[in-house]
């Protein structure tokens, strides 16, 4: 085989590889959090914050129309994207 060859294979190999983007842990939490609000019956919901605190995401959303009570929630989502609470605010 000659080695251009070889160099272009490698760069097909690492090409492909780098093609298949697979979601950060926010995007994962966030996709995850919205799914379980829409189970729920949020069906119009925008995400407010996402942070990573002691091993999970806390996803806080808000769900329209915002002037309900019970309108915004913090959803716990593990890292490997399980559901750990669902917490709707009472105000």
């Amino acid at each position: 085989m000659s080695l251009l060859f070889l160099e272009l294979m490698l760069v097909f190999i690492l090409a492909t590889g780098c093609a298949s983007v697979t979601p950060s842990g926010s995007d994962l939490a966030v996709a995850v959090a919205k799914e379980e609000a829409s189970r729920r019956g949020w069906k119009r919901v925008k995400v407010q914050s996402c942070r990573f605190v002691d091993g999970r995401w806390l996803v806080g959303v808000v769900r329209h129309p915002a002037n309900v009570v019970g309108s915004d929630a913090i959803i716990e989502v593990s890292e490997e994207g399980n559901i750990i609470s669902f917490t709707a605010s009472e105000r």
